[in-house]
């Protein structure tokens, strides 16, 4: 399994491009605050905690306890944009829903059909009762 699935993470998946790590998606579930707080795909991810992101290693300071803070500057690409810091609750990530069981194959399988108790034939012969 991924860091991203087992690990508390702050609800922001990056990616590695052009060596540099930037948004990649905003994790259902995952921390309210990305999604208010406008990050956006394609945003660059500048430091964690304080720290400058350099090198290929997607920075550790990302994971840590369920419910602990982290604090990620990012830098939009645009001309006119400014580096801007987010503080993030990390969060444990969903586990997937377990699959509905499988409906029965009703044509592999057929449920027997009830039948009616009052049938048109008299049944068999009965002897009548002697005193």
């Amino acid at each position: 399994a991924k860091l991203w699935e087992t690990r508390p993470n702050p609800g922001i998946r990056f990616q590695l491009k052009d060596n540099k790590w930037q948004v990649a998606k905003i994790i259902d579930g995952g921390s309210a605050h990305a999604a208010s707080a406008d990050v956006q795909k394609g945003d660059l991810l500048v430091e964690v905690d304080g720290e400058a992101v350099m090198g290929r290693k997607l920075p550790y300071q990302l994971f840590g306890t369920h419910g602990s803070l982290v604090t990620v500057t990012l830098l939009r690409r645009t001309a006119s944009s400014e580096p801007f810091s987010v503080t993030l609750q990390r969060t444990l990530p969903a586990q997937p829903a377990a699959p509905p069981p499988p409906y029965p194959d009703t044509k592999a399988d057929p449920q027997p059909q009830p039948t009616s108790t009052l049938d048109t034939d008299q049944g068999p012969d009965i002897p009548p009762d002697e005193d």
